[in-house]
């Protein structure tokens, strides 16, 4: 295992947010009980470890990253993970304070969140992609078709052809949307910037453009109290609108969405649920892979859930999908309120919507091109 000197903090989570939406606190037996409300958890490495620095708990999928001996069931991690990155999670512990590190597993460079709890830490591992070769133009080429695509519709629109000109929009935001997810699924490392905003205006702005798009069957939630947040507006709305999308999409004909945010201590969770038909076990076991499959079909890639993860990830925030007792899905996106303003990157990322507007590339998927007649 390599160590890449690379760190950064951020604010534990708190108290005084409902039972289901403590995704870090509450440990009972197993202690990663509430991690594992997420349908997906399964597929996420994660574990939990002891002050000692000794593994407690992991997922099947943390177990694949860096497994102990043969019917060995608790053992340090320091056979696992080098010296100073053990130091790093030995700080984390003794401040309380959560905190990143990059470090290199046999499968790659993952991002390690480390979350304190009482006197144990809970490791979240997310992959971090490597960008590959050609993406960027890629990418280039289709945001210049979308461009022209745009163009074309305007003049189609003057000349009174408003039906052709909203369905070439929708191919180009279409088109647009293939770009961001290919460009930052390929490896861009974070987001180009992050400014000052709210919870409360990224859910405003949602609720008036699904107004706007004809929407009925997804309503927005605002929240009673402003909860402030730092990050780039842009992409988390994206990665909401595609948790809303997919429920669009996948629950069925008659399946509602409610989109809302809750303060959780010094986290904001962003909640995404419907009442459709729910998450297959083929679905779940393929959701942050699928589009990497040589049977992928055209049109169903399944980059959703792992672009919107992405987005998370690279805020230092989760992507979890919670077990309800009912049918349909329930997504959590819970990100730290405090960050670093204006964060540059290495890779020059920086998010294009062609001129348009987050919720309509996002839902271009599953709209009608009528949706789009209105530029």
């Amino acid at each position: 295992m390599e160590h890449v000197t690379e760190t950064r903090r951020e604010e534990g989570s708190g108290a005084g947010a409902p039972e289901e939406m403590k995704l870090f606190e509450q440990w009972t037996k197993p202690q990663l009980a509430a991690l594992c409300q997420g349908l997906d958890a399964n597929l996420q490495p994660a574990a939990v470890i002891s002050k000692d620095l000794m593994v407690l708990h992991k997922t099947p999928a943390c177990d694949a990253l860096f497994p102990g001996e043969k019917g060995q069931q608790f053992y340090s991690l320091r056979e696992a993970l080098g010296g100073e990155t053990c130091g790093a999670v030995q700080r984390s512990l003794a401040s309380g304070e959560a905190c990143s590190e990059l470090v290199r597993l046999p499968g790659g460079y993952y991002r390690m969140h480390v979350f304190p709890v009482r006197d144990k830490a809970v490791l979240v591992f997310a992959h971090d992609a490597q960008r590959l070769a050609g993406a960027s133009l890629a990418a280039a080429r289709q945001r210049e078709s979308a461009q022209r695509l745009l163009l074309r519709a305007e003049t189609l629109r003057g000349n009174g052809d408003g039906e052709t000109a909203a369905f070439l929009r929708r191919e180009a935001l279409r088109l647009e949307r293939g770009a961001n997810q290919l460009e930052l699924l390929c490896g861009a490392a974070v987001p180009e910037w992050r400014a000052e905003s709210s919870a409360d205006e990224l859910l405003a702005h949602a609720q008036r453009k699904l107004r706007d798009l004809g929407v009925t069957r997804a309503r927005v939630q605002l929240p009673a109290r402003k909860i402030p947040l730092w990050v780039n507006a842009e992409q988390i709305l994206l990665a909401l609108m595609t948790l809303v999308a997919n429920s669009l999409r996948h629950g069925g004909e008659q399946a509602r969405v409610c989109l809302y945010a809750l303060r959780q201590g010094e986290s904001v969770v962003f909640g995404v649920d419907d009442d459709g038909a729910g998450l297959s076990d083929r679905a779940l076991a393929r959701m942050d892979d699928s589009w990497r499959q040589l049977d992928a079909l055209p049109g169903d890639w399944g980059l959703g859930v792992p672009y919107a993860r992405r987005i998370a990830e690279l805020h230092g925030g989760t992507l979890l999908f919670l077990r309800g007792a009912a049918d349909g899905c329930r997504a959590r996106l819970t990100l730290p309120l405090r960050q670093e303003l204006g964060l540059e990157t290495v890779s020059g990322y920086q998010l294009n919507l062609a001129g348009s507007d987050a919720v309509e590339v996002e839902l271009s998927g599953v709209l009608e091109p009528d949706a789009f007649g209105a530029p």
